[in-house]
């Protein structure tokens, strides 16, 4: 229960506004459901000049606070959607030529003929290859993941990228056919380590 000047003021003031919103918000609703209606009885013209009343009502009761901005951009782009539509099926012959899609500079091409970059290191692991004196790494290791990226770029499937990231990292695949025959189904892939 209120029990300051103001908080008795801030209940009667939010009542009001209340009251208010309520009545904006049904105005609102029955713009809409009007353009709603014209667009089922199929008349674009019936529709366009609903559909400006209910432009006219919804950025009131945007301006007004009573309902949020974005939602009465939403509601006017979708019934100005479905009058283009309704538009679009009743004039075949009006319908805008289809524009070519617009392409952007960042192509899969552009990503594709990027460099690959290697961390340090993995320069230092190169050096270290050359003198002899490279550190032991397992296959999951993270200097597996900056050649995944060169990898997966090459479109290869994913037996041939694990294969890749394998010998990468200094395994060999061996392949071992079963007892039974040397089948394709039947060979199974094991890695043996040559450094």
């Amino acid at each position: 229960m209120a029990n300051t000047k103001s908080a008795i003021k801030r209940i009667k003031k939010n009542e009001k506004r209340r009251l208010r919103n309520l009545a904006i918000r049904k105005t609102v609703r029955i713009a809409v459901k009007r353009v709603e209606r014209a667009l089922k009885g199929q008349s674009v013209e019936e529709a366009l000049a609903q559909y400006n009343e209910a432009a006219k009502a919804l950025e009131k009761a945007a301006s007004k606070g009573a309902i949020h901005r974005n939602k009465a951009a939403r509601k006017k782009s979708r019934l100005m959607k479905k009058i283009n539509e309704l538009k679009n099926r009743s004039n075949p012959q009006e319908q805008a030529p289809n524009k070519p899609k617009k392409t952007t500079f960042f192509t899969r091409s552009f990503f594709l003929s990027l460099p690959v970059v290697y961390p340090k290191h993995q320069k230092a692991r190169s050096t270290a290859d050359s003198l002899g004196t490279a550190p032991v790494f397992s296959p999951r290791s993270i200097h597996a993941s900056s050649r995944k990226i060169a990898v997966r770029r090459s479109g290869a499937t994913r037996a041939d990228r694990r294969r890749a990231i394998f010998t990468a990292n200094g395994w060999t695949p061996r392949v071992a056919a079963s007892a039974s025959g040397a089948s394709a189904a039947s060979r199974t892939m094991s890695m043996s380590r040559t450094c």
